[in-house]
């Protein structure tokens, strides 16, 4: 028979579960159901919530993420909160109020989960794709912009161009065989055709040395006179030119964002530098990296004004009243960044002084 005793009010409850075999079936559910209680101040996934490892898996999340880890601000301010969010998370209030959190999160989880049934495109957007679709109107408009433009050439060419011109080349060729023989050019613009060979000549090799990225230039045997191919060569330039201007256009409206990137990099070695990104060595590392950002300024500066390169072979002769606080200049800032010699671009640079 099993074991049946009288306990007193007062007696702990564990104290009448020693009195219950091993061996007994009671207390081996008894014994179970405590051991999976959840030890929630212990568990490290206490604090991760379905809600946030499932936005972590959406690139866009990924790809903010990555860019902030390049930003020395957001490495300062991540590096300081980040234990704080931890110890509070892990905290006895926080813990004791995981219920209704885990219900929320539950509920914000299903809604995701519904978002992407609606929206399935949501587990592949990256800022990429955002920028395309969101300059799409702008590229159609373009787009059809230039079909509509395309088309009235085409049709003015076709239907007005091309008539006029054959017949012109039909009365050129009446003229050349009754009256004068012009050898198939215009009488009136071939006449100026030996003034124009040599300066359509000199336009042309300027034109392919300066600027020669463009359009082909075509032979002068496809023109029928040099007014004509003048006409093109100024077309051409005007096209090449326009792409020159667009390639400046975009360099400098990129070098803001240039030097922002190379500061920030600048920034991030000194960090990294640091044993830790408490605020005392974050200040520190951002006041070195200031004092190097300067030192190149100055260098870049001494470099362009003042420096010429040694295979033109000639020493650079500057006025002394010009040539004495220079070389004080050059020579202070030598002295302050010892690495920094008087070379440009790998070329030893003479400065006369006499």
């Amino acid at each position: 028979m099993s074991e049946i005793q009288i306990l007193h009010p007062t007696e702990s409850v564990n104290h009448a579960f020693e009195t219950v075999p091993q061996t007994s079936p009671v207390a081996e559910n008894i014994s179970g159901a405590v051991n999976e209680v959840p030890l929630v101040g212990n568990s490290k996934d206490a604090t991760k919530l379905k809600t946030v490892e499932h936005v972590k898996n959406y690139p866009l999340y990924q790809e903010t993420r990555s860019f902030l880890r390049k930003m020395p601000m957001a490495r300062v301010v991540v590096a300081n909160t980040k234990p704080l969010v931890k110890s509070v998370m892990s905290s006895k209030p926080v813990q004791l109020a995981s219920p209704v959190t885990n219900f929320f999160d539950t509920c914000a989880n299903t809604s995701l989960n519904m978002t992407e049934k609606v929206v399935p495109s949501i587990k592949t957007k990256t800022y990429k794709r955002l920028g395309e679709e969101f300059t799409y109107p702008f590229r159609q408009g373009k787009r059809y912009t230039k079909m509509a433009v395309q088309g009235v050439v085409d049709t003015g060419n076709s239907q007005v161009y091309q008539p006029t011109h054959a017949q012109i080349v039909r009365f050129r060729k009446y003229y050349n065989d009754k009256y004068i023989n012009t050898r198939g050019k215009p009488l009136v613009r071939g006449a100026v055709d030996p003034v124009l060979v040599p300066i359509n000549n000199t336009f042309e090799g300027m034109m392919v040395k300066y600027l020669p990225n463009g359009r082909e230039v075509k032979k002068a045997d496809q023109f029928c006179c040099e007014m004509s191919r003048s006409f093109d060569l100024t077309l051409n330039l005007a096209g090449r030119a326009e792409r020159i201007m667009k390639q400046i256009g975009l360099g400098v409206a990129a070098a803001p964002f240039l030097y922002w990137a190379h500061m920030d990099k600048v920034i991030n070695k000194h960090l990294d530098m640091k044993p830790n990104l408490r605020p005392g060595n974050s200040m520190s590392a951002v006041w070195d990296a200031m004092k190097e950002l300067e030192m190149e300024k100055w260098v870049a500066t001494r470099d362009f004004f003042l420096l010429r390169r040694k295979n033109n072979n000639k020493e650079t002769i500057l006025p002394a009243a010009v040539r004495e606080p220079i070389v004080e200049a050059v020579q202070t800032i030598d002295q302050q960044n010892s690495h920094h010699s008087l070379r440009s671009n790998g070329h030893e640079i003479s400065i006369n002084l006499e």
